[in-house]
């Protein structure tokens, strides 16, 4: 299973575990290099074809110059895995290399004609012996947070937990034999209209809990997002690909905190120690004995879970389940190379209102305080370009930002403010006072 010989097929791809790679490509129609070759567009809709009826919607997406790259390069109309090369710590501190080993290509954005929740994919792909291909796909409901990065099953089948108006792909390639390189050329994908009406879901607070973080360092390497790290950054990695935002993008935000002050960083890379573990989702994807949010090398290296081991055999030094940038461990938590944090996974909670947060354009975050006011305590960082949570707004001092001057401050996160200067105006929602106490 997955021997094409170096040649392109229709194939509906094997996707499990969280990473939406292992193990097999199922031959589909059995064409050879002609596959779907439509374009996305670069506003986020699909050019080309797309056909649409009572009973389902299908479009195609190509490999072109639209479609984000991390670990691959673009060689005419395909994407080729290519390595990213990296720096690596050799200081027992278990960030994982292995995430650098696949190559991904992430395509435009898709309206959807009507709401849908279940959908069928195939990619149009050359799989060398060894190598695999696997696709993920994620959907939006309004101007909700995005779901997880949802693997396709052996049939190319996704389903996510309720209906959305827009859905993404991802296709995450892991090399062959003597590191064969895969390659993808265009996906296609036909979603069925949900029977179910899409409603907003019932508001409720985001997931959070306590785990050990380390410092990843790495200044100059290269994330599984393909960012490049910047000295003194503010991000983090968790080990499951489900929570990996795009390359400048801040759709899976994370608030995490220690010694007083809290950080809202974008997750650009995929570590500590695992690539599978979704601590923070039930059910996760491997060692579902485990409670939820206790990450599986907490419980080999505190219980001697699996042996001690990893889910790659190797024995855990410390009970990692987060890696922080460098600034996000030392300019804001004051970590430095480990220490217990608390962190909520944002886009787990409903909002009153979601909104993303931009800096001044020659700064990479902005300062938050513990009131509505300058003048208030320090609070932390929000990093350019997250996406957060909005639950009231207060009046205060007026406030200069990217957007202009505002004597509105937003609140977004236990005693954490911003001016609302700092936020984008996509959403005009007017939301309720918030309480002296908030």
């Amino acid at each position: 299973m997955g021997r094409h010989g170096g040649r392109y097929a229709g194939v509906s791809v094997l996707a499990v575990a969280g990473i939406a790679v292992a193990g097999a490509a199922l031959v589909g129609n059995g064409h050879q290099g002609g596959g779907p070759n439509a374009s996305a567009a670069a506003n986020g809709s699909t050019r080309g074809a797309a056909a649409t009826t009572p009973n389902h919607e299908s479009w195609s997406q190509a490999v072109d110059a639209t479609t984000a790259l991390a670990g691959a390069r673009r060689a005419g109309d395909r994407a080729w895995f290519d390595p990213i090369r990296r720096r690596l710590r050799d200081n027992g501190m278990g960030h994982s290399p292995d995430a650098a080993a696949e190559g991904s290509a992430e395509f435009a954005a898709h309206r959807l004609a009507h709401p849908a929740r279940k959908f069928t994919v195939t990619t149009d792909a050359m799989i060398p012996t060894g190598a695999e291909v696997g696709i993920e796909l994620r959907g939006r409901a309004g101007s909700g947070f995005w779901s997880e990065w949802a693997p396709a099953d052996s049939h190319g089948r996704v389903k996510l937990p309720r209906p959305v108006d827009t859905a993404q792909l991802r296709v995450v390639m892991t090399p062959g034999l003597r590191r064969a390189r895969p390659a993808v050329r265009s996906v296609s994908v036909t979603a069925r209209p949900s029977r179910t009406p899409m409603r907003a879901p019932e508001r409720h607070p985001a997931y959070g809990a306590r785990i050990f973080a380390t410092r990843e360092g790495l200044v100059g390497g290269r994330t599984a997002n393909g960012s490049v790290i910047q000295p003194n950054d503010h991000f983090v990695a968790l080990p499951s690909r489900r929570a990996l935002s795009s390359n400048g993008g801040g759709e899976y935000t994370v608030r995490v905190c220690a010694n007083g002050r809290c950080d809202l960083a974008p997750v650009r890379d995929v570590g500590p120690w695992n690539i599978r573990d979704n601590h923070w989702w039930r059910p996760r994807d491997q060692w579902n004995k485990l409670k939820r949010g206790l990450p599986q090398a907490q419980a080999a290296y505190e219980k001697g879970f699996n042996g001690g081991r990893d889910g790659f055999g190797r024995r855990v030094l410390n009970p990692a389940g987060i890696d922080l940038g460098d600034g996000t461990a030392r300019e804001t938590l004051a970590v430095n190379d480990g220490g217990w944090v608390h962190v909520t996974y944002l886009w787990t909670g409903v909002y009153p209102q979601n909104v993303t947060i931009h800096s001044m354009k020659k700064y990479r975050k902005v300062t938050m305080y513990r009131g509505p006011s300058r003048q208030a305590a320090f609070a932390g960082y929000a990093v350019d370009g997250v996406r957060v949570g909005m639950t009231c707004q207060t009046p205060g001092p007026a406030a200069r930002g990217r957007f202009g001057t505002s004597r509105l401050w937003d609140h977004i996160g236990p005693h954490l403010y911003v001016p609302h200067s700092y936020v984008d105006r996509t959403n005009t929602q007017t939301l309720r006072t918030c309480r002296p106490d908030e």
